[in-house]
């Protein structure tokens, strides 16, 4: 998983470098903090050093995401008083 390791530590992930477990494209030398793992079971482990490609269908293209934005309706952005940080 990718994301922030202050805070998906907390729910057990750790850096997924500690496992040999690398992200393509990040430095197999360094780490690689937001590029986390979460072990469930320790026994089920059957793996050595790895590299992370995302799938293909990650890879958009710009012009493609704005042309299909533009089919939907303007919509705006509304700040309620309850919202979180608000």
């Amino acid at each position: 998983m990718i994301g922030d390791e202050n805070y998906y530590s907390r729910f057990g992930f750790e850096s997924a470098s500690k496992y040999d477990i690398y992200l393509n494209g990040c430095d197999l030398e360094g780490e690689c903090p937001f590029f986390m793992i979460k072990i469930f079971n320790m026994d089920e482990i059957a793996f050595k050093k790895g590299i992370f490609s995302n799938p293909d269908v990650f890879d958009v293209n710009e012009n493609d995401v704005d042309e299909f934005d533009k089919k939907f309706g303007f919509r705006q952005k509304e700040v309620n008083e309850n919202q979180l940080g608000v």
